[in-house]
């Protein structure tokens, strides 16, 4: 897994809020976990925040979802992570997770690292247009044909 962004719990008046970025080689997003609230979160694996963006508009925009998850097991057993899916046309399709950092951030609160694993070609599997039998191509085969519309 590589480590490309962080998470930190700010506090804001009363409440404590999410604020995050992650970096790619052609991104760098900041964003924030805004809580779903409970009565909209119809199963107990339906997402539990949302992931706002701040347009170049200057309006909020939802970017992804987020589900919270409790550590079962080793030195961080009890403490939260999160499962973080991108969903926005304009970024790059993310499968994200946060871990708990081992310090809290300069305001004393909890902070997560932002990781990603690379996706692999699973072995044996044949690529996009390679034969996988003689004379049959694979379904995923590049089209070929002039677009008919």
């Amino acid at each position: 897994m590589s480590r490309i962004g962080e998470i930190n719990e700010i506090p804001q008046g009363e409440r404590r809020v999410l604020q995050g970025h992650f970096t790619t080689a052609m991104h760098h997003v900041q964003f924030l976990l805004r809580p779903i609230p409970q009565a909209e979160q119809r199963t107990d694996r339906s997402p539990t925040h949302e992931m706002m963006m701040r347009g170049g508009h200057g309006q909020w925009a939802t970017i992804g979802l987020a589900w919270t998850r409790q550590i079962e097991r080793g030195e961080n057993s009890g403490r939260t992570m999160f499962s973080l899916m991108l969903e926005d046309p304009d970024l790059p399709e993310l499968q994200l997770t946060a871990f708990p950092a081992q310090s809290e951030n300069q305001h004393g609160c909890d902070r997560w690292t932002v990781e990603t694993e690379r996706k692999r070609q699973r072995r044996g599997l044949p690529d996009a247009g390679q034969s996988t039998q003689e004379g049959e191509q694979s379904r995923s085969a590049p089209v070929e044909d002039e677009i008919p519309f």
